[in-house]
């Protein structure tokens, strides 16, 4: 969905977006600073710190005419958003602290692209990084303290991590490109996606960098993988691939072994799950009810259940699921 030149994808690199003055055009079977941080009448979405089992949806739309950064409740209700600028700003790739207080993002707010966080109802942006264009930062993921993210600041993408104060940056060192980190349940191991051995697949390592393992092994592309929260299904991987034909999203065990396909798009793609708190349910982007329109659905861990949460013609995507 956002305007990055590295790599996502095949249904997150299209879509019909013009954003910063670089448009993309969808391919069919394939995929100034806040003004206000809050609306005093907006819908009020319910509150994701303390015991809430069902937390709250992060996501990116265009519905207000710029790429901003909404939340709403499970069931779709309470759409509200936490950004407001006019183009070319953009706000992408959300991503909750633990306990649902704050959210990190990727903005163009201050020209370049780099990682912020803000309170969980928009107010108080602090930003993180400082690189230069054409250095882009993107696809935060927050575990206690550390939020890891993608950058190609020294050249090709790879995984940074930093204290969630911006302090401490790392570089997990690699000469391919490596993106789209998640977090185990523990904080103790990240997986994401990777071409170092030739497609893209999903990898894990550890938080240091170390023991890098590959758990997929296919000529396709596969991305987006998503740690799942503990719960009835933890410790499982979900993740997005084109290994039968069209970006669909799947479902395997941490080790890699027990993939299982989720959905079934032979005309639309679905990708960029997201987990429940509870790990029972998985929030995903697709355009199954309109080819040219991105929408968030939500399903059962298993596949059954497919309900729509948003519904409009903008492009509604990349959710981000609160984690306990």
């Amino acid at each position: 969905m956002h305007p990055s030149a590295t790599p996502r994808s095949p249904a997150r690199a299209t879509g019909l977006l013009a954003v910063a003055g670089v448009a993309f055009v969808v391919v069919q079977a394939s995929c100034e600073h806040s003004k206000t941080p809050l609306a005093p009448d907006a819908p009020q979405f319910r509150s994701s710190a303390g015991d809430d089992p069902e937390g709250t949806i992060a996501f990116v739309s265009n519905r207000d005419g710029n790429y901003e950064i909404y939340v709403m409740n499970p069931d779709g209700s309470g759409v509200t958003p936490l950004t407001n600028t006019t183009p070319p700003v953009g706000h992408f790739d959300p991503a909750w602290s633990r306990n649902g207080k704050q959210v990190a993002f990727a903005s163009n707010r201050d020209g370049n692209y780099e990682i912020y966080i803000m309170n969980a109802d928009g107010s108080e942006v602090t930003q993180l990084t400082s690189t230069e264009s054409p250095v882009s930062n993107f696809a935060p993921a927050w575990c206690g303290h550390h939020i890891a993210w993608q950058s190609n600041r020294d050249g090709p993408v790879n995984i940074y991590l930093m204290n969630d104060d911006g302090t401490g940056v790392t570089r997990f060192n690699d000469n391919a490109n490596d993106a789209e980190p998640t977090w185990s349940p523990t904080c103790q191991q990240l997986a994401f996606q990777s071409n170092r051995d030739g497609p893209y697949n999903i990898y894990v390592m550890n938080a240091d960098g170390t023991g890098v393992t590959r758990l997929t092994n296919t000529l396709a592309f596969d991305s987006d993988p998503a740690w799942s929260p503990n719960g009835q299904n933890g410790n499982q991987i979900a993740f997005a691939s084109t290994r039968d034909g069209n970006n669909n999203v799947y479902v395997m065990n941490a080790d890699g072994t027990g993939v299982t396909r989720l959905t079934n798009g032979v005309l639309f793609y679905s990708f960029r799950p997201a987990w429940s708190p509870d790990g029972e349910q998985i929030a995903f982007e697709s355009n199954r009810d309109a080819a040219f329109n991105n929408d968030i659905y939500v399903m059962n861990a298993d596949g059954t259940g497919v309900t729509r949460l948003t519904d409009n013609i903008a492009v509604d995507g990349e959710a981000a699921w609160t984690r306990h």
